[in-house]
């Protein structure tokens, strides 16, 4: 375990990132129903920065010399002396500076959002008069460019408008893939409607990509670059995880008994939409993965989400029934509980059924099936389950907003 490191330290350097910088308001390590003031975090964040020493050694840097490179890297965007000599700097000079502080995040306290990622610095105001600022003294600023992405709900994916036009245009395209010959004039049909998305995705107002120019006076450098803010934005996920598992020691301990694959455990009291969960205000999350963020990063194939979505048609049907059962017990690659859902249904309602059976030896099946029905729907299900302590790691586990009564019935009914 590292030694160069108090514990102050390491709550300044959480403040500073994730709640200054980063903003994420509702991201807290602390104990539940205790203040900053009252206790100490459930966890400390250390950055790790090593170099590699003869025979294997790693030598980890002393978070005193952390902090000291944050304070020598802070101060304004442009200094004072490079301002007043910016436009009679060769363009070598100034293009020197611009990669020195490209890709670094930049903060202007009191403004919303306060950080924002530099990817270009522009001393030619003319083009973007909008963002000039000129101070007391009589200087200009340079302009910050940024590369930002819009939300889906505000850019055209989120337009009721094209959603329309992008239904009808699925439909009329896998109706001429199964025509024998389509016709020119439903081919030319076709080409319409794809231009006409094309031109409601090139739309100003409804454009995913923008590029934001805004004035740099006010702006100060961090020293913090934006792949360090793509892990930093790790940590909640990995915080929630681990408190989840604090939980799920305290539900084996509620139950009496100790799971042997405590991943079984872990799938089970997992809902379908954890895989959107930030650990932390999603809207948070997302904001500041893409204010001060990797501009463009690469995660891999993004098909591996939607493999095991549910799909509906009947090429997903032939598709299901061509396959062949496994010859041995293999573990599923299905991240959520819904198998699990499944099979516990089919075990409660045999198990139901037996004493139903010998319980009521003069009922036909008709009202057996009756009394089975009420003793496994989805309302008895849900009142035995919001009763237990799992409920309440479920929603936890799930960050859910349930919206009704009838929904978080739903939800604690599939956990039980």
């Amino acid at each position: 375990m590292p030694e160069n490191f108090t514990i102050r330290e390491l709550n300044l350097f959480d403040r500073y990132l994730f709640r200054e910088l980063l903003e994420l308001v509702d991201f807290t390590v602390q104990p539940s129903g205790s203040g900053e003031e009252s206790c100490c975090p459930c966890y400390h964040f250390l950055p790790r920065f090593v170099r590699d020493l003869p025979d294997n050694g790693k030598e980890v840097l002393a978070m005193s010399e952390v902090l000291r490179y944050l304070l020598d890297n802070s101060g304004p965007l442009v200094p004072p002396d490079m301002l007043k000599e910016m436009m009679d700097m060769s363009q070598n000079e100034w293009q020197d500076y611009v990669d020195y502080v490209k890709g670094m995040v930049v903060t202007n306290p009191g403004m919303k959002p306060c950080s924002v990622r530099v990817d270009q610095l522009d001393r030619n105001v003319g083009d973007v008069p909008e963002a000039t600022a000129i101070d007391d003294q009589g200087l200009v600023h340079p302009v910050i460019v940024h590369f930002g992405i819009r939300p889906p709900q505000l850019s055209y994916a989120g337009n009721p408008e094209y959603q329309k036009a992008w239904r009808e245009y699925i439909k009329f395209r896998h109706l001429i893939a199964n025509m024998s010959k389509p016709s020119f004039e439903d081919k030319r049909k076709l080409e319409t409607k794809e231009n006409r998305l094309l031109e409601m995705r090139m739309q100003g107002r409804m454009k995913r990509n923008i590029t934001i120019a805004v004035s740099a006076k006010s702006f100060h450098r961090t020293g913090i670059m934006c792949d360090m803010v793509q892990h930093a934005m790790l940590i909640p996920v990995l915080t929630g995880h681990l408190r989840f598992h604090r939980s799920l020691n305290v539900l084996e301990q509620y139950i009496g008994y100790t799971f042997t694959n405590r991943y079984t455990l872990q799938l089970a009291l997992t809902h379908p939409s954890y895989k959107e969960n930030f650990g932390t205000n999603p809207d948070h999350a997302r904001n500041s993965l893409t204010n001060c963020g990797i501009r463009q990063p690469e995660y891999g194939d993004r098909k591996i989400h939607y493999m095991n979505t549910r799909k509906r048609g009947i090429n997903t049907l032939i598709s299901i029934m061509s396959r062949f059962g496994k010859e041995h017990e293999t573990d599923s690659n299905i991240t959520h509980n819904e198998r699990l859902e499944f099979l516990g249904d089919a075990v409660v309602e045999f198990i139901t059924s037996i004493h139903l059976f010998h319980m009521f030896p003069d009922l036909e099946e008709g009202g057996l099936g009756n009394v089975s029905g009420s003793h496994c729907a989805e309302s008895t299900f849900g009142g035995a389950g919001k009763e237990t302590t799992p409920g309440r790691v479920y929603a936890v586990r799930t960050r859910v907003r349930f919206v009704s009564r009838a929904g978080a019935t739903s939800r604690a009914g599939e956990l039980f």
